[in-house]
Parts: structure tokens; C-alpha cells; sequence
């Protein structure tokens, strides 16, 4: 649950077989955005290779007016737990198209960038959906820890356009009134 900011959306968390199961041990202040971070809880896939290769969590959020999306999260895989991620986006919630290439989770927590930016298909997009993919697991008793994770974003260009007009309007009507009071 957000605890800070103008966050909003929903996060739909799967695991690719029964045999793994997520949890919420304590997590870490790497990537916390709040002036005062502090260690909450994270969110942790536990199994087997077989129970985490595979599992995913999906981030959905309404991407009208914004464009250049980029995720930084905090991670860690105890274990070899699945120290591969591997992004893809979807503006349908169905069908994903792999960002390309995978970010390599160390074992312990580190601040990793999934930079959404140069896709065009998302800019102002009423649902974006960003999914990471878990993989490269192996044995038994392994975690995939997450935290802190962050979506930020740029306005559309025509959306800030609006604004500075709109503040210069408004400077401009304040302007003549002042005026006016001024001649009375």
C-alpha cells in the first residue's frame, strides 16, 4: 500500500505454479522516495526454481497525459532465487511485447532502472501495463525480494502547454484588474 505521493493503480501479483508463495518480510530504504525513508515491508517470492521461473507482477496505471515511463525498484535474489527480470509493456492487459534484453538481480538489495522511455505505444495511453518476469532460478528454498518500487513519468507536451497558458491567462486577468483598481 502507498504510503507517500499521488500514487495510484493496481498491481496484479502471479506465481507460475502453486509451490510459491509471496510474502512481506522487511525490505529496504534503497529507492524509497519519502524525505525520511524508512525499511517497510517488501514483497517477497519464495519456492522452488520450478514455482518461481515463470512468476510474474504486473503494474496498471492510466498513462493519460504522460509519456516516458521508467521503473526503478529495489531488488534482491537470496539464493539464486531468480536474478533474472525480464520487463515487458501491454496497452491491453493481454498482449505484452518484451522490453528487450533482462536486468540481473545481485544477492543482495540494489536499485535496478527499467527504462520504458523509447517506447511510443505508451505515451498517453489510457491503461499501460508493465509486467516483470521472473527467471533464471534454481534449486530449492530460493526469494526474489522486491521494494520501493516507482513508476515515474513525463507530462505530454500539449498538457504543459495548457498549463503555461493557462497560468499566463491567469497572470493577465490578475494584471488588468490590478490595473483597474488602480485607476479607480
Amino acid at each position: 500500500m502507498p504510503e507517500d505521493g499521488d500514487q495510484s493503480g493496481t498491481a496484479t501479483l502471479t506465481t507460475a505454479t502453486p509451490g510459491a508463495t509471496l510474502s512481506g518480510p522487511a525490505g529496504t530504504t534503497l529507492n524509497d522516495p519519502r524525505g525520511t525513508p524508512s525499511a517497510s515491508q517488501a514483497l517477497e517470492y519464495t519456492g522452488n526454481a520450478t514455482a518461481i521461473n515463470g512468476s510474474t507482477f504486473v503494474i496498471h496505471f492510466s498513462g493519460t497525459g504522460l509519456s516516458t515511463f521508467v521503473v526503478t525498484y529495489a531488488a534482491q535474489a537470496q539464493s539464486a532465487g531468480g536474478d533474472r527480470n525480464t520487463w515487458a509493456y501491454s496497452t491491453d492487459g493481454t498482449t505484452f511485447t518484451d522490453l528487450g534484453g533482462f536486468l540481473t538481480v545481485g544477492p543482495t538489495y540494489s536499485v535496478l532502472t527499467a527504462n520504458f522511455s523509447g517506447v511510443t505505444a505508451l505515451d498517453g495511453a489510457a491503461n499501460v501495463y508493465l509486467r516483470n518476469t521472473l527467471s533464471n532460478a534454481s534449486g530449492n528454498n530460493k526469494s526474489s525480494d522486491f521494494d520501493n518500487i516507482q513508476v515515474s513519468s513525463v507530462p505530454e507536451p500539449i498538457n504543459v502547454a495548457l498549463v503555461l497558458f493557462g497560468l499566463t491567462f491567469c497572470g493577465v486577468t490578475f494584471g488588468r484588474r490590478l490595473i483597474g483598481f488602480a485607476r479607480a
